[in-house]
């Protein structure tokens, strides 16, 4: 199975979004009372684009109107066509407040690296070699996964064999 930088980027997301659910009522949100320059924001939102981070992003309003359609038609089946209506109705009248998200993670890139640490993560990913890297990664992650799990599983068949021989060597394991 390959995966390309979507498929990463969405992994990624569902993470952050799990992690932050769990870790929303712990960690301190990133307040409009912190500001940035133009640019540092402009440099986080190049390093997001490069890594398509934002359309990553692009599924999670219909997955919850999906989720609301679905939660109305089991209670309501009879009603279908107006849940879908209603569901629809509501999904496109909070399109607008996606910007609003955009806005937030930009402002989270922001406030954990500096404007010139953010500036070379936007050179690096816009420049060739970082394109080529972004298109890369989700097939480098991938082979590196599949041979850390190969190396894990020598590694346990040998691990097994040399407790059994020094056991046996010891007379400690009936043969």
């Amino acid at each position: 199975m390959m995966f390309d930088r979507k498929t990463i980027a969405g992994v990624l997301v569902g993470g952050m979004l799990g992690a932050a659910a769990v870790l929303a009522p712990v960690t301190a949100p990133v307040t409009a009372q912190e500001t940035y320059s133009a640019e540092h924001l402009k440099n986080a939102r190049d390093v997001m684009k490069a890594l398509e981070l934002f359309a990553s992003f692009d599924q999670i309003l219909p997955r919850m109107a999906e989720q609301a359609r679905g939660l109305f038609m089991r209670n309501n089946p009879a009603l279908a066509e107006e849940i879908e209506k209603a569901t629809t109705k509501a999904a496109l009248a909070l399109i607008e407040r996606r910007k609003d998200l955009d806005r937030t993670v930009i402002n989270i890139w922001a406030a954990r690296f500096s404007e010139e640490e953010i500036k070379t993560i936007a050179t690096f990913f816009t420049s060739e070699a970082g394109k080529r890297f972004a298109s890369q990664s989700g097939e480098l992650l991938q082979e590196s996964a599949v041979a850390a799990k190969q190396w894990g599983d020598t590694i346990s068949v040998d691990i097994i064999e040399m407790v059994r021989k020094d056991l046996e060597a010891n007379n400690k394991l009936a043969e």
